[in-house]
């Protein structure tokens, strides 16, 4: 400021001079806000808007009578898998390979919840209990029952059931095809976005406390392990279509796929290609699951 005004003095400029251009220019507390009516302006941050391709993806929630809340995912095709270089890939059934999804779909943004749970089923099944933590010591077909019941009872134009395994990493890409939907392999910056073996204590916590993806979806890392619709196939041979997926056409298996990594595993397990598979009556104190939905 003295070199400033030292400089300004050589050039003959006065002291109103000054004063008058440093009220021009809106000279006051170094970085203050702009003020209207005595009240600051603060600028708000402009979020940009998700994008597969050239269609926009809608990330305002949607809530359903029942208090699940949905975000509409635009149909699109991704790379499914994943590298075989890629950091955290300790299995040879991630190979990577194109995938079109064919229709719209709407994922809830959280897993479903303890009361979700029971205000369809009319018991709670869980491990741990809270109205907001995830339910969990559910099976697939425990899962199935429960899609059942909730089609029964609702009637608002829309069928729900559980993703196809292309439909839920898809949502949790979000538009990525790194290790991550926030970036490549950093089990440092996974702490913020996900439940898992170094920060979750071994237990549940209530959904949506962690970041979410850029599609508005919590916990797609981590917290509970997740079931799919489909078949496991170490080739994804056995995957389902979305036509089938909304036909009812599951086809029969010894074992179901679950999804995104659970609140005892490395951050490995966590990642947007990790899968599973387990018999579909099992049941875990890690295993949950969310649902899609398509208009009827």
């Amino acid at each position: 400021m003295n070199n400033f005004l030292h400089l300004r003095k050589k050039q003959g400029l006065t002291l109103c001079a000054l004063l008058a251009f440093f009220i021009i220019i809106g000279c006051g507390e170094e970085g203050g806000a702009p003020q209207e009516g005595g009240q600051a302006i603060t600028a708000q941050p402009v979020e940009p808007t998700p994008q597969v391709g050239e269609q926009p993806v809608t990330t305002q929630p949607v809530p359903n009578a029942l208090g699940m809340t949905f975000v509409s995912i635009p149909k699109g095709s991704f790379q499914m898998g994943s590298p075989s270089e890629e950091p955290g890939r300790v299995h040879a059934d991630e190979t990577l390979h194109d995938v079109t999804l064919t229709q719209d779909f709407e994922i809830m943004t959280t897993e479903v919840t303890q009361k979700m749970w029971f205000d369809i089923m009319g018991e709670n099944p869980s491990y741990f209990k809270g109205d907001t933590l995830p339910v969990e010591q559910v099976s697939w077909n425990d899962a199935q029952l429960f899609v059942e019941k909730l089609n029964a009872i609702t009637n608002d134009g829309y069928a729900y059931r559980l993703p196809t395994e292309a439909e839920w990493e898809y949502a949790a890409r979000s538009g990525t095809q790194t290790a991550f939907s926030f970036g490549d392999y950093d089990a440092s910056a996974l702490q913020a976005y996900g439940w898992f073996v170094e920060n979750s204590q071994n237990q549940t916590h209530p959904v949506a406390q962690k970041k979410p993806n850029v599609w508005g979806l919590y916990d797609m890392h981590g917290h509970l392990w997740e079931w799919v619709l489909d078949n496991f196939s170490s080739d994804y041979s056995k995957a389902l279509s979305q036509l089938d997926a909304n036909s009812g056409n599951f086809g029969v298996s010894v074992y179901r796929v679950f999804r995104g990594g659970g609140l005892n595993h490395n951050a490995w397990d966590l990642r947007s290609a990790s899968r599973s598979d387990r018999a579909p009556g099992d049941r875990g104190f890690n295993m949950g699951f969310r649902l899609v939905r398509t208009k009827k």
